[in-house]
């Protein structure tokens, strides 16, 4: 079982072969991970402010988490995806919630140099102008759930 997080190992159908590996006959894989329009708010804004320095990589689409857990001969037993909204009071406070988690540094938010502290500045400014409403600005959270079972075991 894993939690939000198989989503930061690249290339995702190397992990899910290493997991499927380690399943015995039957076993199963249950786990979530954050979705491709994970933070869709944020990555817009960012291409509106840096449209020459994009993120390395995208999250990973429901589908293809569904079509690598298959090439590794598994049968999904249960997909879903759910969409979540934090509120945060600003575009800087999201960033530095984000910060101090520790999910600045990967391909989803780095692009091929840093955003400089004129970028970030105005993404905060144009965050903050196209979605501030009373209660805050949102960042939205694609998770999918999956289950998945390997081979041999009793039917269910």
């Amino acid at each position: 079982a894993s939690n939000a997080s198989l989503h930061w190992i690249r290339p995702l159908d190397a992990g899910l072969r290493n997991l499927a590996d380690h399943l015995a006959p039957g076993g199963v894989l249950a786990f979530s991970i954050m979705l491709d329009g994970t933070l869709r708010e944020l990555h817009a804004v960012r291409l509106q402010v840096a449209p020459s320095n994009p993120p390395l990589a995208r999250m990973p689409a429901s589908a293809d988490v569904e079509r690598a857990l298959e090439a590794e001969g598994l049968h999904v037993l249960r997909t879903s995806e759910e969409s979540l909204e934090a509120r945060a009071s600003s575009a800087a406070e999201i960033l530095s919630v984000l910060h101090r988690q520790g999910l600045t540094g990967g391909v989803y938010s780095r692009g091929a140099r840093p955003l400089t502290r004129g970028e970030l500045a105005a993404l905060c400014r144009q965050y903050d102008a196209l979605h501030w409403k009373p209660g805050g600005v949102p960042a939205t959270y694609r998770i999918g759930l999956f289950a998945a079972k390997r081979s041999g075991g009793a039917p269910q």
